[in-house]
């Protein structure tokens, strides 16, 4: 789909979240767009005047929070015409419905972790797996979301990053404009530390490296950045 299109959306979203004061909140951010919320079956943006958002009971905490921000992501796809010229590309809801989730769902991490939370992370932590680690506490999301935000946050950079096990296997993985020697299940290469209460730094092929493990369990996360992106070339 146009690259055009994703910008006029994700812009958007940021725009209206801005004049709001970037609340991460989503039963305030939900208030004051004159959206009600309320417990239901399933998850859904419900149209009326009000608008009406549905979350299940069967979730709660952070990933209750995170399907509370992709349905009002759906609202603001459908307020910035950008619904409407997905179906018109695509043909039918059916065949639009895998790139309005994906959409919706990057749009819910822009609302949960907004720039200048974001910012604020990479200004103390710089482009490392602390910075993931911190953004997952802070945003009170998960670690993928975490991931995902910092990972996709600029498209010239070239970074890829991981969520690994106890076992040292490969749980979760993003990358941008970055070639990886492991994937999804795979064990890390032994050229990757194990994750330990500080951080650590590590050399991947043409790659700088870091990697911490979350408090409390055994995972942990990493972080992988080109020479292209930090600025060593």
């Amino acid at each position: 789909m146009d690259e055009y299109l994703f910008q006029h959306f994700t812009q958007y979203v940021e725009r209206v979240h801005a004049a709001y004061d970037h609340q991460t909140d989503f039963r305030c951010l939900a208030s004051e767009l004159g959206i009600r919320v309320r417990p239901g079956v399933h998850n859904s943006l419900v149209w009326g005047q009000p608008p009406l958002i549905t979350l299940s009971a069967a979730e709660y905490g952070s990933r209750q929070g995170f399907s509370a921000m992709h349905e009002i992501a759906h609202l603001l796809l459908k307020e910035c015409g950008a619904e409407d010229e997905l179906l018109h590309h695509f043909g039918s809801l059916e065949d639009a419905a895998p790139c309005l989730e994906a959409w919706c769902n990057h749009a819910a991490g822009l609302l949960l972790m907004p720039a200048p939370l974001l910012y604020s992370v990479e200004a103390e932590h710089g482009l490392s797996a602390s910075a993931v680690l911190d953004l997952h506490l802070r945003g009170r999301v998960s670690l993928g979301a975490a991931l995902r935000r910092v990972v996709y946050a600029d498209p010239q950079r070239h970074l890829a990053g991981f969520v690994s096990t106890a076992s040292r296997r490969v749980s979760d993985l993003a990358k941008l404009n970055f070639s990886l020697p492991f994937w999804f299940a795979d064990a890390l290469p032994a050229a990757i530390p194990a994750a330990a209460e500080q951080q650590k730094t590590f050399a991947l092929g043409g790659s700088e490296g870091s990697c911490v493990r979350v408090p409390g369990r055994g995972w942990g996360v990493g972080l992988l950045v080109s020479a292209a992106s930090a600025g060593w070339e």
